[in-house]
């Protein structure tokens, strides 16, 4: 008996656990369509990343409240993103502690990444406090985001990613 009740415990615990292991959409679509859609975003340059977590190079983690993210088109590069990290030397982003501009001069790529996924590298030319945007996004939309910039250090932002 004693054991048959273990058992229960450990598969109800098993299948508690797989359901919690990632976050869930509430867009109704099959994984399938989901991946489907985030590879058409993706191929045409239309999308959005929405930022909820950034993370700093020392460590320090920040649920983000906001709407903060980046949008993407083929014509226009947007980015509002909220900056905690080390600045080096001068202000840069007019001052502001955030990074925040928009490009109509950039570089875009994007490459086949591990499990179905993208790595896409973004660089402003119009930008020179910004050196480089890398999204590393899953084939569901989950994405990563690691601004590097020319005068403060590097930061990290996790999020979804969001197509019309």
């Amino acid at each position: 008996m004693r054991t048959l009740f273990n058992t229960l415990v450990i598969v109800s615990m098993a299948v508690l656990l797989a359901g919690c292991a990632a976050p869930s959409f509430s867009d109704g679509m099959t994984s399938v369509a989901r991946q489907t859609a985030v590879k058409t975003a993706v191929d045409a340059r239309q999308y959005s990343f929405k930022a909820m977590t950034a993370a700093t190079q020392k460590g320090r983690n920040i649920n983000l409240t906001s709407a903060y993210g980046i949008v993407v088109k083929p014509d226009m590069l947007s980015c509002d993103l909220p900056f905690f990290g080390t600045s080096f030397g001068g202000s840069a982003y007019g001052g502001e502690g955030a990074i925040r501009f928009e490009s109509k001069q950039f570089e875009y790529s994007a490459e086949p990444g591990k499990k179905n996924g993208w790595t896409v590298t973004i660089v402003p030319k119009d930008k020179p406090e910004v050196q480089k945007i890398m999204m590393m996004i899953g084939a569901e939309g989950y994405t990563t985001v690691t601004v590097i910039s020319t005068n403060r250090s590097a930061m990290n932002y996790y999020g979804n990613l969001e197509w019309k």
